[in-house]
């Protein structure tokens, strides 16, 4: 009975959990270093950064742009800030409005994009995260 309840809370927008924005994020301001944040033991996080765990990492990529101002991201992405090398946005599931955060590095020497994307609540994402990190890197072409 409270599951459903919550269900129907949810899917009525009357229930939104957005959880707490994680205490890895890097911002702009405090970046200091050209490296983002590996993931926890949860999967449901993505990192370029997390080589060491098969479940988490996404390789960098290639790609060539005058800073990240020009990067397209998802629809459901909101840019909350940005610098030249650096990106941290706030991305919104569409049925129960759960946020993820999601950050992006640029190292221009190298021409690597970094990505991090990390779901503020629950255990598994069901893969939301890689898909976005997908999504983002087609819109990018």
């Amino acid at each position: 009975m409270t599951i459903a309840l919550v269900l129907i809370l949810s899917a009525s927008g009357l229930f939104i959990y957005k959880g707490q924005k994680s205490q890895q994020i890097k911002f702009a301001s405090t970046l200091n270093e050209s490296k983002l944040a590996g993931c926890g033991e949860k999967p449901n996080c993505v990192s370029s950064f997390a080589a060491e765990s098969e479940e988490h990492y996404y390789p960098a990529k290639e790609i060539e742009i005058e800073s990240l101002e020009k990067i397209k991201l998802p629809n459901n992405c909101t840019r909350k800030q940005i610098t030249t090398n650096y990106l941290y946005a706030e991305c919104t599931s569409s049925l129960f409005k759960f946020v993820d955060d999601l950050e992006l590095i640029y190292l221009p020497d190298s021409k690597l994009l970094h990505y991090r994307s990390a779901s503020r609540v629950g255990y598994s994402d069901l893969g939301a995260n890689r898909k976005r990190i997908d999504h983002l890197l087609e819109l990018n072409k």
